[in-house]
């Protein structure tokens, strides 16, 4: 017996799982139970996850689960081996592990596994699945942090699934809430104030952009400056619209996805003042000088159809100069008639 006692030890400093199953069978008089040999697998397995050492310790769990899939221990492996696959970003594997958790009677690797599962599929743009997981994380949440962490991801999910009720209910709620974190204030608002604009509610989506432009973070302050520029083009202000356009390119020069598509709409605003020369020459400068295919594509769009209204307004003054020509010539022949 001090034979296994010295293997067992081996097992346990080295992960030699697959020794300790070869070495104390062949010991004459041995006598180890299932259990046991359960127990010393897994906790094989599980000293090389306490050290860090994924690469082993999830060949100790595959070992372990393998001899044992009802096993003790079962829980523990499938938990400890999707952190692992987590941790190097395989994720369809450790989906897998934490369903395994999530199957069965809450635990206390329940709330790491919908937290795990609902940013995976996040992740994956999986929304409809991450929702779900992040509502029930609401609901089996013990930690205030993951709490707090479902109702972000309820909001993130419902924006982008374009349910702007459910996302302005959830906010409103999350802005009342005191321990609400500073940081995810101006997220929070340019979600609120994009769904406001989409509901056609311009004056609330107005109110929270100019609220928006003046935070630090540059990104939700340079959107803010576009809508409400936009917002001033759809209400035929093209001075105020322009004027907004000036100023995101000179205080925010490094905004240039909403630089480019602001250009869009000053281009729009010169076309609706019949200034068809400098909506061309806006336009060409975004074809020219942007590479987002997005806005190039839009931008040739636009272009083709100030072509078009050129083209339209050519035939119709090529046609009023035949007119003019026919009559004249009308006259002509008058005169020589009297």
């Amino acid at each position: 017996f001090q034979a296994e006692d010295g293997i067992r030890d081996l097992v346990r400093s080295r992960g030699l799982g697959d020794v300790y199953k070869r070495q104390v069978q062949s010991l004459s008089g041995s006598d180890v139970s299932d259990q046991e040999k359960d127990t010393l697998l897994y906790i094989a397995a599980e000293n090389k996850y306490m050290e860090n050492d994924c690469v082993s310790a999830k060949k100790g769990f595959n070992e372990y689960l393998n001899a044992f899939p009802k096993g003790v221990f079962a829980s523990n492996a499938h938990f400890y081996r999707a952190q692992c696959e987590y941790k190097a970003e395989n994720y369809d594997k450790a989906l897998s592990d934490y369903a395994y958790i999530l199957e069965r009677p809450f635990s206390k690797f329940s709330e790491t596994s919908v937290e795990k599962s609902a940013r995976i599929y996040f992740e994956k743009e999986e929304w409809q699945q991450s929702l779900d997981l992040f509502i029930k994380l609401a609901e089996v949440a013990e930690f205030k942090e993951n709490r707090r962490f479902s109702l972000i991801g309820q909001m993130r999910c419902f924006a982008k699934l374009k349910e702007c009720d459910k996302l302005q209910a959830i906010t409103d709620r999350m802005l009342l809430d005191s321990e609400t974190s500073e940081e995810i204030l101006p997220e929070i608002k340019i979600l609120k104030a994009r769904c406001y604009y989409k509901q056609n509610e311009t004056a609330k989506a107005s109110s929270l952009f100019q609220e928006i432009k003046k935070m630090p973070n540059k990104d939700y302050a340079a959107e803010a400056i576009y809508h409400l520029a936009l917002m001033a083009n759809q209400k035929k202000s093209f001075v105020q619209s322009e004027q907004l356009i000036f100023d995101l390119i000179n205080e925010m020069p490094s905004q240039e996805y909403w630089i480019a598509k602001s250009f869009l709409i000053l281009a729009d605003n010169y076309v609706q003042t019949s200034n068809l020369f400098q909506a061309k020459h806006t336009l060409e400068g975004v074809i020219n000088n942007y590479e987002g295919e997005d806005v190039v594509n839009e931008a040739k769009e636009m272009m083709k159809e100030i072509e078009r209204m050129e083209a339209a307004a050519e035939e119709e003054e090529n046609e009023g100069n035949q007119e003019i020509d026919i009559n004249m010539g009308d006259e002509e022949n008058e005169k020589l008639f009297e």
